[in-house]
């Protein structure tokens, strides 16, 4: 009896503990509910706001539409790959030229830290992160690199599925779900991909800033994060809710969760590698071309 006593943890104790997870709970929501609340405020303030340049920035930094990056990081049909250099042909640029000024506009008041963010991650991308990626390209094999690139699609799935349901696309939703177990039990554990290959489901690449985008939020502004890349206050925000959804972030310890992400992120760009620099070299501005084409794809993503 004694023994039993000793073993039983107290009542006490274990009320205190539903109170802490009460009380995590409440606060996340809170969390989230207040960055839901500042996006929708800065979304109104800067969606059509002119504002004013600052005095050495490039003409049309703000208020112009937006653009792809070095986060450029989604797989091939999510995302966002840059053209080769264009013919020195003037029908050609002028037609290059209409297109480039369609699309949404976003507002860069953040200049001088997105430029200094732009310069650090350009450097970070080539200097270590593509040759990372070329060396582990040359040991692994492309069946092997697909297989991960499978995998992490199948693990991530509850992000697109959200999205899915939160646009009210049911048939999308349907098909995630359907990819789920498919790709889950015939692709063993998602390594394969028979949904789409033998059935037909296209993967959804929905996610919460998508979500946001389809309910009328605008950007907000653009911001560009050290080694994540460009974004925008409306995806980063996005983003953030994004990783409650991804089974990683629940791992412990955190370096081992972000040790997985950034495998799964280089074993993504081992698909892209030349993209990047071809942007470069075809942009007269590179940080306003990839600001420019980042928005520009998240724009359609949210039109699509």
């Amino acid at each position: 009896m004694h023994l039993g006593k000793t073993l039983s943890p107290p009542a006490g104790n274990h009320a205190s503990g539903h109170e802490r997870d009460t009380l995590m709970t409440h606060k996340l929501s809170m969390t989230l509910t207040a960055a839901a609340l500042l996006l929708l405020a800065a979304s109104t303030a800067f969606g059509s706001a002119a504002l004013p340049t600052p005095p050495d920035a490039p003409a049309g930094v703000l208020g112009e539409r937006p653009a792809v990056g070095l986060r450029a990081a989604a797989p091939s049909a999510d995302t966002d790959s840059p053209g080769p250099v264009p013919p020195a042909d003037d029908d050609v640029f002028a037609d290059e030229l209409a297109d480039e000024q369609e699309g949404p506009n976003i507002a860069d008041p953040l200049y001088y830290w997105n430029k200094g963010m732009y310069h650090f991650n350009d450097k970070f991308y080539l200097w270590l992160w593509e040759p990372l990626a070329r060396g582990y390209r040359a040991i692994a094999p492309e069946v092997v690199r697909m297989s991960v690139r499978n995998f992490f699609n199948n693990l991530t799935t509850p992000i697109r599925l959200a999205g899915c349901l939160l646009q009210g696309r049911w048939t999308a939703a349907g098909t995630e779900t359907g990819r789920l177990l498919v790709n889950t039990t015939l692709g063993v554990l998602g390594f394969g991909d028979p949904a789409a290959t033998r059935y037909g489901m296209q993967l959804k690449d929905e996610d919460l800033g998508q979500t946001f985008g389809y309910w009328g939020i605008g950007n907000g502004i653009y911001l560009v994060w050290p080694i994540l890349g460009p974004s925008s206050l409306r995806d980063t925000v996005g983003l953030v809710g994004d990783s409650f959804l991804h089974p990683v972030s629940y791992l412990d310890p955190t370096a081992l969760s972000v040790g997985i992400k950034a495998y799964d992120n280089l074993n993504r760009t081992t698909f892209r590698i030349g993209d990047y620099q071809s942007l470069k070299q075809s942009a007269l501005d590179p940080y306003v071309a990839i600001r420019n084409a980042y928005v520009q794809h998240r724009w359609k993503k949210v039109a699509e």
